[in-house]
């Protein structure tokens, strides 16, 4: 199969070109550089060659500037916002006027999408009033150009834990020194998945087709903060004593940590266990004790 991925620089993208290359299927990446691999794109010009494209059958954007690399302030969440709409709208718009559009499109998208949530939501449920709500929304509809046969899949991403990047790679330097804490009081829910999970859980997409619209990316078993951090302290056989009043974290981090270190999301992936999949780590002492196993 004939698959193009846009961000494949990031940590699924890496991880999810990998993977599809191991199963045989041939690959392309666009890239904003003239001098890498890949098929060179350039969304804030438009330029995007369409002969180098022609015949892909599966679509997967992944394009968007990390939420949690710097504190927010409103240039950063134009950028935010821009660079997940802007190139999103224009990859759309591009793949749509091919000769044979692509069966299947994948867009990232976020749980950010349902806002401060305490109760379970699935994907059935409305948006949140959280600027990351907007941002997912928008991102969502930026596709819309995509012609009624191509099959739309959104992946709502909770929070991705791998070895190898995401919110793990950041927080594990500070618990190997003891020094880890939990996010204000505890009570709030985090919704998380494995990066095992996650590239279980696309290519079980790829295969289902079946399965369209938003699709929530979390495991079955969300856990409060105040778990998942002792959790993790426990698995790297570290204390966790301290906690972070949500009052600080907003003083330190601002809207970022309004919105990301001190929300609550609980969030089930409804579509991805209707249609059969099997989390390989539901289970958030199993995810850490997998991921860190070389680690402790």
């Amino acid at each position: 199969m004939k698959i193009l991925i846009a961000g494949a620089s990031g940590f699924i993208g890496k991880a999810l070109f990998d993977h599809l290359i191991d199963q045989g299927h041939d690959v392309l990446i666009l890239s904003r550089s003239k001098n890498d691999r890949g098929v060179y794109w350039n969304p804030e010009k438009k330029v995007l060659d369409l002969k180098q494209i022609e015949g892909v059958e599966v679509v997967i954007s992944l394009n968007g500037t990390n939420v949690a690399k710097k504190r927010w302030n409103k240039a950063f969440k134009h950028e935010l916002l821009s660079s997940r709409v802007r190139s999103s709208t224009f990859l759309a718009q591009s793949v749509a006027s091919l000769k044979k559009p692509p069966k299947l499109f994948i867009q990232a998208s976020g749980a950010g999408f349902y806002g401060k949530c305490f109760r379970p939501v699935d994907e059935n449920s409305p948006p949140g009033d959280l600027y990351l709500s907007k941002i997912c929304s928008l991102w969502e509809h930026s596709v819309e150009t995509l012609p009624l046969e191509t099959r739309k899949v959104f992946l709502r991403f909770g929070m991705v834990l791998g070895k190898n990047g995401g919110a793990l790679q950041r927080t594990l330097p500070i618990f190997k020194l003891g020094l880890g804490a939990v996010m204000g009081k505890g009570k709030n829910m985090i919704s998380w998945i494995t990066i095992d999970d996650v590239i279980g859980s696309i290519d079980h997409i790829i295969k289902h087709k079946e399965i369209s619209g938003p699709v929530n990316m979390t495991s079955p078993y969300p856990v409060t903060s105040k778990k998942f951090y002792k959790t993790l302290a426990k698995t790297l056989s570290r204390p966790c004593f301290l906690s972070i009043p949500s009052i600080f974290i907003e003083l330190i981090f601002g809207q970022m940590g309004k919105e990301l270190l001190d929300t609550s999301s609980n969030v089930y992936p409804q579509k991805l266990l209707t249609y059969g999949y099997t989390f390989i780590y539901p289970d958030i002492n199993k995810a850490f004790n997998h991921l860190l196993e070389k680690e402790s």
